[in-house]
């Protein structure tokens, strides 16, 4: 445990019962202090590293390992739907984009054509209007507006033709939706992510009350006795990210619509205060859009 028995000592108890109490755990630290286990203590403000080995090895060997491991398989399955779902949204635009621009050819070819078929009206006009009288010139003015008008109109419509598949092509080299794996993609960490989150009600209890009890055995922080690594240990502060709520609002998405129940045990110490401003909590999540694979599938639109 990451307790040391000796702090207790700073504690100012009331009554006999609390005095037992303090007694029963006292032993109970004292006996996992002297097996050395407080080389490694889980639980701890000091690091994460036993802690996230014992949390595999408990996903791995526990009575519910088969139960966390088929949750897993799962998990995995679904991280695979995501990334196919996605790479078919990305092959849906690069046909759409492929299309789009062979459009966008003809519709700038029809452009060309009806650009000059306008500017040859005032031609036309100047060629039929030779050797008539005035009054003539004025019946063949008015023709002569009549079909620019008709030319200008058909301008317009090809230009706005143009202008809206041009838009429809900057949409279609948006990529899609990034996938965003709600565990990372290790066996270790995610086997050990998924035993935080489902693990027994009793173990929750106890990495509470140890990070509890921690928090309130901190002298001030910058106390000038304090080693470095003590010193790190009170600069812990909260952190945004929790990996509770990660995987609850990502396991569902454009790409999959199936989602597994979680059991939120009261996880919020060892989640959001296991940390110093020098360390993530635990692990960071690796979205798959952040992988070269997928990089690459965007980039190809």
């Amino acid at each position: 445990m990451a307790l040391n028995f000796k702090d207790l000592r700073v504690l100012s108890l009331s009554d006999g019962q609390t005095h037992d109490t303090l007694a029963a755990v006292t032993l109970y630290l004292r006996q996992r202090t002297s097996n050395g286990a407080m080389a490694r203590p889980i639980f701890s403000l000091l690091g994460k590293d036993a802690t996230a080995a014992f949390a595999e090895t408990m996903a791995r060997t526990s009575v519910d390992s088969k139960t966390i491991q088929e949750r897993w398989s799962t998990e995995q399955e679904h991280a695979q739907q995501r990334v196919n779902e996605h790479w078919k949204a990305v092959q849906m635009k690069q046909k759409e984009v492929e299309r789009l621009r062979l459009r966008l050819s003809v519709e700038k070819l029809d452009l060309h054509r009806a650009e000059i078929a306008r500017s040859s009206v005032p031609t036309k006009y100047e060629q039929r209007i030779t050797g008539y009288s005035k009054r003539g010139n004025a019946k063949y003015d008015q023709v002569a507006t009549s079909e620019y008008e008709a030319a200008n109109r058909n301008v317009a419509r090809c230009e706005s033709a143009v202008k809206a598949t041009e838009s429809s092509i900057k949409s279609e080299l948006q990529a899609p939706s990034p996938v965003i794996q709600p565990l990372p993609p290790s066996d270790s960490e995610a086997l050990s992510m998924l035993f935080l989150m489902y693990m027994p009600k009793s173990l929750s209890a106890l990495a509470n009350l140890s990070f509890a009890a921690q928090e309130a055995l901190l002298p001030p922080a910058g106390w000038s006795s304090l080693s470095d690594k003590e010193k790190l240990a009170t600069q812990t502060k909260s952190c945004d990210f929790d990996w509770i709520d990660h995987h609850t609002n990502h396991q569902e998405g454009p790409y999959v619509t199936v989602s597994l129940y979680v059991n939120r045990h009261p996880l919020r110490l060892l989640a959001n205060r296991a940390c110093s401003d020098r360390e993530p909590c635990f692990f960071l999540p690796t979205p798959c859009c952040a992988s070269n694979t997928c990089s690459q599938q965007n980039r190809r639109v």
